[in-house]
């Protein structure tokens, strides 16, 4: 009577398993754009002393600012109000801001925001994305250099 061998089988089918739910995790990681890395993060690392007295610094200038994406399409607007502490808007400014959903950090929108009115900037940012957005400004006024980020929620996009 012939011996059936089914253990070699079991090994061929195990491996053949293995494979396929490589590809599945493969395929799952990359499905939404990938992986997403903070954009030239060495150099960031490498000057976090030089980041910290910038971000202390900014924090004594004691600025206030109200950061909000308007309009109802893909094409909103950024707008942001920057109140210094005497409680007079600051004028005559000059913002940039780097706007990106939180799940695809990679897909990064830098804009130069210009003053409408006393204190008021605005920016026209193209969002594809709902959900949280990550909002970095850097305003500069009279050689005072002062930086805010801030989380928005932005509802979902017609």
């Amino acid at each position: 009577m012939p011996r059936i061998r089914i253990f070699p089988g079991i090994i061929f089918v195990l491996l053949g398993m293995n494979m396929v739910i490589v590809g599945i995790t493969v395929y799952a990681a990359n499905m939404n754009g990938g992986a997403a890395v903070e954009p030239d993060y060495y150099r960031k690392a490498m000057a976090y002393d030089t980041l910290r007295v910038r971000s202390a610094q900014s924090d004594a200038l004691d600025w206030r600012y109200h950061v909000e994406l308007v309009g109802s399409t893909a094409e909103r607007q950024l707008r942001v109000t920057i109140t210094e502490p005497t409680g007079q808007r600051l004028t005559g400014a000059t913002s940039r801001a780097e706007a990106f959903p939180g799940v695809r950090a990679n897909e990064r929108t830098k804009v130069l925001c210009r003053e409408i009115e006393p204190g008021v900037y605005v920016a026209p940012v193209q969002v594809r994305w709902s959900g949280l957005w990550r909002i970095e400004l850097t305003t500069e006024s009279r050689g005072r250099l002062g930086t805010f980020k801030t989380d928005i929620h932005v509802q979902e996009t017609p």
